[in-house]
C-alpha cells in the first residue's frame, strides 16, 4: 500500500489536533470552581464550613497559578480539586444551617 503526502499529512494533522485538545487551558473548569466557591458562600459556608471553603480558595489560587505558569494539567486538577471543596463546604454548610435553596 502506497501513503500519499496527503494521508500522511491528515494523519499528522489528526495527531497534533488531539495533543492540542489535551493542553488547552482549564478555562471551564476555573470558571466552575469559581462559582461553586461563590454558591457556597452565598449558603453561608464562610459560617458553617470554613476549613473546606478555605481549602477550596488555596486550590483555586494554586489552579490559577499554575494557568499563569501553562502548567494546564495541574492546574485543570487544582480546579477540579477547588469545585469539589466547594461542593463540600456547600452541603456541610447547607446541612448544618437547615437551610435548603429552592432548586435542591
Amino acid at each position: 500500500m502506497r501513503i500519499t503526502s496527503l494521508s500522511l499529512f491528515l494523519g499528522w494533522y489528526v495527531v497534533l489536533l488531539l495533543a492540542g485538545c489535551a493542553v488547552s487551558a482549564p478555562v471551564q473548569e476555573m470558571s466552575n470552581a469559581r462559582q461553586t466557591i461563590q454558591a457556597a458562600k452565598e449558603v453561608g459556608a464562610g459560617e458553617h464550613a470554613p476549613e473546606l471553603l478555605s481549602i477550596a480558595e488555596k486550590l483555586l489560587d494554586r489552579a490559577a497559578r499554575k494557568l499563569e505558569q501553562g502548567d494546564y494539567p495541574v492546574a485543570r486538577d487544582f480546579a477540579l480539586e477547588a469545585q469539589e471543596q466547594a461542593m463540600l463546604a456547600r452541603q456541610t454548610a447547607l446541612d448544618k444551617s437547615g437551610n435548603r435553596p429552592q432548586n435542591d
